[in-house]
Order: C-alpha cells, then structure tokens, then sequence
C-alpha cells in the first residue's frame, strides 16, 4: 500500500465515527466495480476471450483475459488483452515495464460497519471534489494506452467528510483532497444542525512548458438544508475557487434529491451558475485533463491527416489563455440498488470561447442475469451552446460502449468499443501530442465463476 495512502487512512481516526454514512467520492458508486454484497463466501470469476479488433485504422486479432474477486469488503479485478497483426505485436501493450502495473483494474475495500472507509487502487475513472468546482470527472483512462494506476480514500460519519485521491500512484499527476465538516451539528435550528463547511485543494506535480506554472488551486464551499422531508432535502450552496497563478471563480446552486432514498438509492439534481474571471474554467481537471493541460495537447484530426495542413494545429483552450465569463451548471445523478447509475452533466459556457463541456454515462449490471454487463458513456468538451451536442464527433470527445453478454453456458460475448486517444511519438519540443483514436473489439470466449 503506498505511504500516502497509509496516511489516509490513519486520518479516519480524527473524526468520531457515529453509524456508517453512504460515501459518494471517486468510483464508490460504480456499479461495474461495486460488490452487490458484502456478506457471503468468497467469490472469484475467470474469463478468456479472443476475436478480431479494430486498432489504429486496422484489424488485428485480439486476446483477453480477466480475473475477479471479493471477500467481505475487498475486492479486485485484473485484466489486460494483446493484439497482434502481420507487423507484430501493438507497442504500446508491451513497450515499457509500467504495462504489467496497467494490469490492474483496481483493488478497493469498501464501507463496513467495522471500518467504515472507502479505498481504491488502480487507474482513476471518475473523480469530483465537493461539486465540481475544480475537479469534475477526472480520470486517466481518456488515453487507455498512457493510463496511470491512481488511489483514492475517503470516509464520512456524522460530523465530517473527507476524499483524496492522486491520478499516479508515483506522484507525479494530480493530487487533491476535499474536506467537509457539520460545525454545529445537533443545533435546535434545522438549518443550522445542516450547515456544512467544506474546504479543497488540487495540485499538478507534472512538468509544464515554457516557465508556466504548475496548476494549484483552493476552493471553498458552504451549503445547508433549506428543506428537508424525509431523506429528500433541498440544499443551496456557494463556491469559491482560485488558481494561485491563474484566475478565480465564484458560484453558487441548488441541490435537490436523496442521498440514500429508502436505503438503496442516491438521486440528485443539481443547478448551479458560476462568475469566473481570466484564468479559470470550472471543472479544469475534467476527464480530459489527461490528453489536454500545460504540458499534453490534442492535435486537431484535420491537421494531422491533411498534409496541406499544419500537422500542429491544436485543440482546446490553455488555462492561460481562458478568458472570462459565466457558466450554467445542470446536473443530474442517479445510483440505484448497486446494480444502475444514469447521470448527466451540461454546463453552458456564455463568453468568447467554446468552453461548454458535457458528459452522460448508463451503466447497468442488473441482477437477474449473472456475467450481464452493460455501460455508456460519452464526454464531449470544446462546445458552444446545447445544440452543438448534435454535431459530429470532433477533436474534443471520448466515448465508450461496453456489453458483456453471458451466452449458452460458460460462452460469453464480450464487445468493448471506444472512442479516444493515443500518443504520438515525442516532436522534440517536449510537448505530449495526442490523436483521436477508435477501438472495436467484439470478442467472445469462456467465464468461470469458482
């Protein structure tokens, strides 16, 4: 276990713990990874599949394997694949020693009655602090050949919250952390037994160019229960967020929903609307942050196909150079029964550049059907108003459709298909330029559960 996450969970012990709380931070939630259960004997499911793949313009013949399993609240996934055309085997499968740690999905223990924590190793996928404001949905998985083996803690009672995370397990990515603490719990006015003072920071420990300084970043939030009936609450909120280099942001919204609706459910909608100055975008380290910061660029597709073009031609905005201006947030998240999550973020970007982003996700992993697995997800960044939603993919996108599909007996289909990036081979000029990449793999093999 690393040190800095050894430290974490020393933490836990600062704050009295009560009863168990649902704990919404980094992938808990996930259905594809979340245990239906926490009682029962050990599990362990084993899977191979093989079949062709379409790899950077060309087909290629695939082969995976997978490994599963859960005891009590820990569980673990490993997989990796290979694929190999008449030039040999994908590189960057097998070019570098860091491939055998990409091995790993994840390792995580998840909240029990007797240590009530939630931890997570392996490549980061969906990680928030308070509501966005800095980090929304960041991940390092957007290019799935660069991924980083990330952690991720975090635990809540009564009277606080606390989540970490780090993209790199090596520390040199992103690390931040979000606490939130209830100072007056227990007051005999509701609004303020619920008021709830939270406080973050973010930092980049990657390398940027040209003397522009690493990102760092402090943000801060107060909410509270302007109504509460039942498990369903109405809670405004404020945010304030500054890079130290950079610019700042103030904002504030509304959540409205559940955290635990009849003990099954977290369901939310959340509107918010954000005041930012030059040098700041909310939710900067998003899931694109990976492929596109102060030292990775997207090279826009036209340029790079085009030989009449300028090969270096890139996409997206620098925080740099980000100018102001006013963000309409929409949210809306549902988890339900440890088997379905739906969510749905738009945030309308009004100022001189295209900095509106959107995101969906559908993963589904129902009961009734063992080794049935399906997930949606697409995020799209660089737009201009709502509409532009409708337009074709771009520069500016990642999208992702996976199905797992249980055949006769132990058979099982396996199709795995993503819209992404790859790396492109270093320029020189210390710059990481990456590229739209697409991935289609409908393989098909044999899964054993032990």
């Amino acid at each position: 276990m690393p040190r800095s996450l050894a430290v974490l969970l020393l933490l836990a012990a600062v704050f009295p713990t009560v009863a168990a709380q649902p704990i919404s931070f980094g992938s808990a939630g996930d259905p594809m990874e979340q245990p239906r259960t926490l009682v029962g004997a050990p599990t362990l499911v084993a899977a191979a599949h093989a079949g062709p793949a379409h790899l950077n313009e060309a087909w290629r013949a695939a082969g995976a394997v997978t490994l599963e399993g859960q005891t009590g609240a820990w569980s673990f996934a490993l997989g990796g694949g290979l694929h190999l055309s008449t030039s040999g085997l994908y590189d960057p499968e097998t070019d570098e020693t860091y491939d055998i740690a990409r091995l790993l999905r994840y390792v995580r223990h998840d909240p029990n009655p007797s240590l009530p924590v939630y931890a997570r190793i392996g490549p980061t996928t969906n990680v928030s602090l308070g509501r966005g404001h800095l980090v929304r949905s960041f991940r390092t998985t957007t290019s799935i050949d660069e991924r980083t083996v990330g952690a991720e803690f975090a635990f809540r009672n009564t009277y606080a919250t606390f989540g970490a995370f780090t993209g790199d397990v090596r520390m040199n990515g992103v690390i931040g952390m979000f606490a939130e603490v209830a100072p007056v719990r227990g007051s005999a006015s509701p609004l303020m037994s619920s008021l709830r003072l939270g406080a973050g920071i973010v930092h980049s420990l990657a390398d940027t160019l040209g003397g522009s300084p690493s990102p760092t970043a402090l943000q801060f939030e107060v909410s509270a229960d302007l109504l509460q009936y039942g498990e369903f609450s109405i809670t405004p909120f404020a945010s304030y967020a500054e890079f130290l280099h950079y610019g700042r942001s103030v904002g504030g919204g509304v959540d409205m929903g559940s955290e635990n609706l009849i003990g099954a459910a977290l369901v939310n909608l959340r509107l918010g609307l954000f005041f930012s100055g030059d040098g700041f975008v909310p939710g900067y380290f998003s899931p694109f942050y990976s492929v596109s910061n102060g030292a990775d660029r997207i090279v826009t597709a036209d340029s790079f196909f085009d030989a009449d073009k300028l090969s270096s031609d890139l996409a997206g905005t620098p925080l740099g150079d980000v100018t102001g201006g006013v963000d309409l947030l929409a949210e809306i998240e549902l988890l339900a029964f440890r088997s379905f999550e739906i969510s749905y973020h738009f945030r309308r970007h009004y100022g001189d550049q295209r900095l509106s982003d959107f995101s969906f996700r559908l993963a589904s992993r129902p009961r009734f059907l063992d080794g049935l697995r399906i997930e949606f997800g697409m995020e799209r960044q660089g737009l201009g108003s709502f509409f532009t939603l409708f337009t074709g993919l771009k520069d500016q996108n990642a999208l992702l459709f996976n199905v797992d599909y249980p055949l006769a007996g132990s058979a099982h289909l396996s199709i795995r298909s993503r819209y992404g990036y790859r790396r492109l081979p270093d320029a020189g000029d210390g710059t990481g330029r990456y590229i739209v990449q697409r991935r289609f793999e409908p393989l098909i093999g044999f899964r054993y559960r032990f």
